[in-house]
């Protein structure tokens, strides 16, 4: 192969390996059967919210309202404490937990005092839906959910599977909590060569030129 083909070739090589680089990770949810917090992890106080299908609270710090929902009626724990979730029947078969108007980049649940039974969890974002299961026991039983890559979770939905149950929701906690719309998933930016790039192209360049020029005077 001539030479100035394999310098073309070289700097051709180089500046694909030097853009793939530059690319986002892809984006992804991650499920962690554990009490695992996040940067910028926030509690949530209900400050005094009143029984319903949907509770509110507020995070702290952040005062970002999060909106507990469910089938039954659910109580929130009194005062102004760390949120705990109960059913007004002592049994909590459903839960989904949002941001109003808003989105979220990780939540830390722990379904506790349960008869055992395994729990489908849903997770959606700007990217899809992901799930897990997990079966639960009579003790803690932690679940960390955080999303990587630009993903943003619009909401997390708790289900048990036939005639399981749980007592409450001990403690749930939220990280970047925001009003707003996420940014979509899918449109990569717009990538621009970093400085040691642009090298690479020069010093890949030169011979080209020189060559070129030898040729002309031949």
């Amino acid at each position: 192969m001539p030479q100035i083909h394999r310098l073309f070739w070289g700097t051709v090589l180089v500046t694909a390996i030097s853009l793939t680089a530059s690319l986002p990770a892809h984006a992804h949810v991650t499920f962690e059967e554990k009490n695992d917090p996040q940067p910028d992890e926030a509690n949530i106080h209900f400050g005094g919210a009143s029984s319903g299908t949907t509770l509110v609270a507020l995070t702290n710090p952040g005062n970002v309202p999060v909106a507990f929902s469910s089938t039954e009626i659910l109580v929130p724990s009194s005062g102004n404490g760390q949120a705990d979730i109960f059913a007004a029947d002592g049994n909590i078969e459903n839960l989904t937990v949002t941001v109003p108007n808003g989105f979220y980049t990780d939540l830390i649940i722990d379904p506790e005092r349960t008869a055992g039974g395994t729990a489908d969890v849903s997770v959606l974002t700007n990217d899809g839906l992901f799930t897990h299961s997990y079966n639960l026991g009579n003790g803690s039983n932690y679940l960390t959910i955080f999303a990587t890559g630009g993903e943003s979770i619009l909401s997390t939905t708790l289900n048990m599977e036939g005639a399981g149950s749980f007592a409450d929701l001990k403690q749930p906690r939220i990280s970047g909590a925001v009003i707003g719309t996420p940014d979509p998933i899918g449109t990569p930016p717009s990538v621009t060569p970093e400085p040691c790039t642009l090298a690479l192209l020069g010093t890949g360049a030169l011979p080209l030129l020189r060559l070129r020029r030898r040729a002309r005077k031949a």
